[in-house]
């Protein structure tokens, strides 16, 4: 029986989370994204990876099961009592599997044990499996959205919130 386990990151996990994050993308933005999309390399990723364990040591949450790296979830504090979740990103085969529920729940509780009062997210535009996982998990829109320029085009961002006082 396989046993999921959440825990902090650590910086030697960043290769790890940089793999997860670069399958789970590939994954969940293919057909939204156009294959011209600059990607960045391996390298790229682990240090960015490294970088964000040093900044904001205790805000990125893992989740493996039989100790192996399926999932994560990064944030941070955006303002006073305001929170904005960077990432969760879990490896494609153990989606729709709860883990995702359950990473989001950890950081939720974490957030509020540092007294926040409200989580932001961004969200791609027309990325529907995210989408409604955020509203299922008590999200909603604000109307504000972003256009990013990368590369050769550019796409929208859609921005949702959710208090923490929900439960």
């Amino acid at each position: 029986m396989s046993v999921l386990t959440l825990r902090p990151a650590q910086s030697k996990d960043a290769p790890e989370i940089a793999r997860v994050q670069q399958e789970s993308w590939s994954a969940a933005y293919s057909g939204l994204l156009p294959s011209s999309f600059p990607l960045r390399s391996e390298q790229e990723r682990i240090a960015i990876w490294m970088q964000r364990l040093v900044d904001w040591p205790c805000h990125t949450i893992l989740a493996e099961i039989d100790d192996g790296l399926v999932g994560f979830l990064f944030w941070h504090p955006e303002l006073r009592s305001q929170a904005l979740l960077k990432s969760l990103y879990l490896h494609p085969f153990f989606w729709n599997q709860g883990i995702g529920h359950q990473l989001l729940q950890q950081g939720l509780d974490d957030m509020r044990t540092e007294q926040m009062q409200r989580v932001d997210l961004w969200v791609l535009a027309n990325n529907l499996r995210a989408e409604h996982f955020y509203l299922r998990e008590g999200f909603r829109y604000d109307g504000r959205h972003h256009q990013q320029m990368v590369g050769q085009g550019q796409y929208q961002q859609r921005h949702m919130f959710r208090s923490l006082s929900l439960r």
